[in-house]
């Protein structure tokens, strides 16, 4: 089973951009219609799904000390 980090869209004009360890990657949307400021779940670069707010956040924050991120 694999856990994917919730990532953060930071641009949908013209290409879909997310936020992977402080730099901007574009991504595959083809799958999925998103806007910037949703959170997604990424699979090579693909964007699978969307994940609620609230989600995303308990899951960040679950994940931050398995990463080393600071409390």
């Amino acid at each position: 089973m694999c856990i994917t980090i919730p990532r953060k869209v930071t641009t949908t004009n013209p290409e879909i951009k997310v936020l992977i360890n402080g730099k901007e990657k574009e991504v595959d949307f083809s799958l999925v219609e998103v806007k910037e400021g949703d959170f997604v779940i990424l699979q090579n670069n693909v964007i699978l799904s969307t994940v609620p707010q609230d989600e995303a956040d308990y899951l960040l924050k679950l994940l931050k000390p398995v990463k080393g991120g600071k409390k």
